[in-house]
This record gives structure tokens, sequence and C-alpha cells, in this order.
């Protein structure tokens, strides 16, 4: 990217904020409409420039254009540490490091991610909530607005308004969708599918449009494996049942819209047998909540966006249960 390119991009995005009578909040960083205009300008510059965009905040001659492009990279980018890293190799321009957000993640999911069957800690959501506090990670706020019973249908139809309450821009944000087993299950009377294949794949799409609006981390976590002589019918309802082999089906779905999205799934089909699972042959029992949190979080931080350090799947949660995720 030549010096050109870099100062149309710096003065787009300072005539972006001047047209919008935006300011730059002294307090913590960023008013949520700045960090939306830098979004906005992110595809003037693509994802494999910004090395070289860096590379010319840091030497370019005008300290208010470094200063704004620097911050035009924290807030679009939201990381702090790749510009750290280059701050420390350059010697001759010295500014002020920009420090890592906070991390906001919101977890929109069905009765298994609302916790039903875990009657210790509350879930894999509030185990996850548990462990994070527990480990020092007191920047971390977990928030669960999962609902029992909840489709795709439902979590649009909420979606914006509970997610526009609540991530913060001073805080890098987290949304996984917990969902499809629900969409999955078959109306006995009716002989159909709660949610038709076809809107379902319409429904993921449209949520992964409306959470993108709010945050680049979009995170899917499949459905695992239930025991079909108990779901078919259910035990406690019998007009509905679950089948493996429907609900497999739709987490194939999510896992290809997801890949295509720039989105990450997180397959849990196989993760738990029948004795991590509650007597309805549903949800998750005590167990299988354990399992699910261990194996989310392993996923997310080796394989997703999550900055905490490379571990290894914790073998030993050890929360208190004075502290609980936010519903």
């Amino acid at each position: 990217m030549k010096n050109n390119e870099y100062d149309l991009i710096i003065q787009k995005f300072d005539s972006f904020i001047k047209e919008r009578k935006l300011h730059e909040d002294s307090g913590n960083g960023n008013t949520v409409e700045f960090e939306f205009a830098a979004k906005d300008l992110i595809n003037i510059c693509p994802q494999h420039s910004w090395q070289r965009f860096i590379h010319n905040v840091l030497t370019h001659p005008d300290k208010d254009l470094r200063n704004k492009g620097l911050k035009l990279f924290a807030a679009t980018v939201g990381t702090g540490k790749a510009v750290t890293d280059l701050l420390e190799k350059s010697d001759e321009h010295k500014v002020q490091e920009i420090q890592p957000k906070r991390i906001g993640i919101m977890v929109f999911g069905d009765s298994v991610a609302f916790g039903e069957g875990d009657k210790e800690r509350g879930g894999w959501v509030n185990r996850l909530a548990l462990y994070l506090k527990n480990h020092g990670k007191n920047d971390t706020t977990v928030m669960n607005l999962s609902v029992k019973a909840a489709t795709t249908k439902h979590v649009l139809n909420r979606f914006e308004s509970e997610a526009g309450e609540r991530l913060r821009p001073d805080k890098e944000n987290f949304v996984i969708f917990a969902l499809g087993n629900n969409d999955s299950s078959v109306n006995n009377i009716a002989g159909q599918p709660i949610i038709k294949p076809r809107q379902f794949e319409e429904n993921i799409t449209e949520l992964i449009t409306k959470a993108k609006k709010f945050t680049r981390n979009v995170i899917f976590v499949g459905s695992a494996q239930m025991e079909e002589k108990k779901t078919v019918p259910l035990l406690f309802n019998s007009k509905i049942s679950f089948y493996n082999q429907r609900s497999a089906y739709y987490d194939n779905f999510i896992q290809q819209i997801a890949h295509t999205k720039g989105c990450q799934f997180i397959d849990i089909r196989n993760l738990l047998n029948k004795d991590d699972l509650a007597q309805d042959g549903v949800h998750p029992n005590e167990n299988g909540h354990e399992k699910m949190f261990k194996h989310i979080l392993y996923k997310m931080i080796t394989q997703g966006k999550l900055p905490f350090e490379r571990i290894t799947k914790p073998n030993s949660a050890e929360p208190s249960n004075e502290c609980r995720c936010v519903r």
C-alpha cells in the first residue's frame, strides 16, 4: 500500500467522522459510532493489506494521521496485540500503546445452553463463566440469553434488540449461537419438522448477517447425540420427536453456511455418550455439560479468536458456586 492510498483511507475516515459529527470518547476509547465508522471503511483496505497498512501508520510523518490510523486499526481489527508487537519493533516511532479490549461473550441458545439437566452448576455456559472467573479472566463477561424450546425463528425475532442493549464497543464481543435441535424436531401430528430445512438455512444466514453488524466473532455450537428410545417420541411430550439423523442433517447446514460466511463451527456430535445424558435422553446431565464446556472453551481458543493463551483442555474447573454468568 502506497502512502497516498493510506492518506486516502485516513482522509475518508476523518471525513466520515466529521460528516456524522462523531467524537472520540477520551474516557474509554471509541464510541459506538466511531467503531461502526471504522468498520464501514474496512472494505477500502482488504484484510491482507493490514500489515502494510500498520507499517505505513508507524512511518507516516504526520503524527495526527499516525494516531488516527492506529485507532482505525484497533477499532476495526479489534486487538491491541498486533499493534503492540509492531510498536516493540519500531524504535524510531514511539506511539502510545493501544490496550486490548475486554471480552464479552453472549450466548443465544435453547434449553441445553440454558442449562437444563445440570442442577449443580447451571449448564455449560455457566460453567464457562465460572471457569473464566476463577482463572483470572475478570475482564471477561459471559451473558447467557438462551431460552428453553428456542428455535432460530425465536432468536431472530429478539436478537437485535437484546444484543443491541448489551454489546459494548469497549469490548471484543463474541456471539455464540447454540441452536438447531429444536428446529429439526418433528411435530408428530403434522409429520413435519418445526422449522423446515430451507427456512432453517435462511434463518442461519440471517442470524449471521445480524450478528456481524455487532461483531466479526460469530460462533455456532452444534447438537449432541441423543438417546432416541427416549426421544421418539419425547418422554414428556408425545407430540414431538427428536431424531439424531435429522439433527445431524441440520448441523451440516450450519457447518456449511458458517464456513462460507467465515464463522466458527464447534462440532459436539460425538462428544457425549448415553451416560452423559439426563433421564429425558435429550439434555446433558452434569457430566455432559462439563464435557461441553471444556470442549467449547478449548475450540474457541485453539481454533477460534478468543485471545487467551493456548491451553490444553481444562481438566478441573473447580468453580465457585457464588459466581454465575449474566442472564
